[in-house]
């Protein structure tokens, strides 16, 4: 396992921690895909966590979910590399 759906982060691995920030700024803050898990870079069983929180599952914490990924994330080379921006850590200035 890479990211819970808690917000922990558990492992060193950046593609994973990467790949999330990636969907909260592609889906334009209104998902975000974590509990990444899996093989190598084989991610199997991820969460999505939604502003609303409405679809996708129990495991859809909404936007106390959003948060804690948003509190949680460090940037890293690869964010930096495909040039996503600073994760900010509240909802209010998305």
């Amino acid at each position: 396992k890479h990211n819970d759906n808690d917000g922990h982060v558990e492992t060193n691995e950046q593609l994973p921690q990467s790949f999330s920030h990636y969907t909260w700024e592609a889906s334009r803050h209104s998902l975000v895909v974590v509990d990444i898990q899996g093989v190598g870079d084989c991610y199997t069983d991820p969460q999505i966590h939604t502003i609303e929180g409405t679809s996708f599952g129990t495991g859809n914490m909404g936007s106390e979910g959003v948060l804690k990924f948003l509190k949680s994330h460090k940037c890293n080379r690869v964010c930096e590399h495909f040039k996503l921006p600073p994760m900010t850590r509240s909802l209010a200035a998305n």
